[in-house]
């Protein structure tokens, strides 16, 4: 059995240029091709989604506004993210997936710098054939309230579930040796070492405040050094996603941990 943790960028997922917006379209391909995916083949599957157009503009205006996530960003950004999450989750229950929401702020914290997660539950509902679906949120820290990436519970989970491989659906089609949005003799890399992904990848020029590509790459040499394997694909070329989770081929960047 295959073992799975998707990651849904908030930049596929929503408009983030545009306050608390839905990419309907995208999101309703990604849960027809992760059902599809499902009753194809043997999989264990977990998702995580960004904050996109939710989580990131309310927490970019406090750390602007106070410098540091107070108890009313903390309130109002766990309001719009599980608001996010019930859409996403209810697509994916509309698509045939047995998706299940687990709130990141019931079980994370942020100690001392570093993120403190109990993930058994959700590699337990993995076990009995459901889908978790988690996101990175604000979460309660040893001086107050911090940010929790998605980019970390996805690594964190993986390694919960057994050593899953992680899947980046995003907004481009994988990794680039140029900035393929200005260099149209961009090449797509197709299997690359994370050091050497490093090289060609930058931040996110969006609202975002949680680093972009470089900052997923970077967490997962922190988290998965040894053992991961990621997937970086774009979430909104149809069928791309399935192919990948039924073994067919795929456009998309395979990274490698060892």
């Amino acid at each position: 059995m295959k073992r799975y943790v998707i990651k849904l960028g908030g930049s596929i997922i929503t408009d983030k240029d545009e306050p608390l917006s839905i990419n309907i379209p995208t999101l309703l391909g990604i849960g027809e091709e992760i059902a599809a995916a499902m009753r194809a083949t043997d999989l264990s599957l977990a998702i995580v989604h960004g904050g996109g157009s939710y989580g990131h503009p309310s927490v970019r205006e406090c750390l602007d506004r106070k410098g540091v996530m107070d108890e009313p960003c903390y309130v109002r950004t766990a309001y719009l993210m599980s608001e996010l999450s019930l859409m996403v989750t209810q697509v994916l229950i509309a698509a045939g997936v047995p998706a299940v929401t687990l709130t990141t702020r019931s079980v994370c914290a942020m100690k001392s710098g570093r993120p403190d997660c109990e993930l058994g539950i959700a590699a337990e509902m993995v076990g009995r054939g459901l889908v978790p679906v988690i996101f990175g949120d604000g979460v309660l820290s040893d001086d107050g309230y911090e940010v929790m990436s998605g980019d970390d519970i996805v690594w964190l989970l993986a390694k919960a579930m057994g050593d899953a491989e992680v899947v980046f659906a995003t907004d481009v089609d994988g990794i680039f040796d140029k900035d393929p949005r200005k260099s149209p003799d961009a090449r797509l890399l197709k299997e690359v070492s994370a050091f050497e992904a490093l090289k060609y990848v930058g931040g996110s020029g969006r609202i975002d405040v949680t680093g972009g590509m470089r900052s997923k790459l970077v967490k997962g040499l922190r988290h998965a050094r040894g053992w991961g394997r990621a997937y970086v694909v774009n979430g909104g070329r149809r069928w791309n996603l399935f192919n990948l989770l039924t073994g067919k081929p795929f456009i998309g960047t395979v990274v490698w941990y060892q």
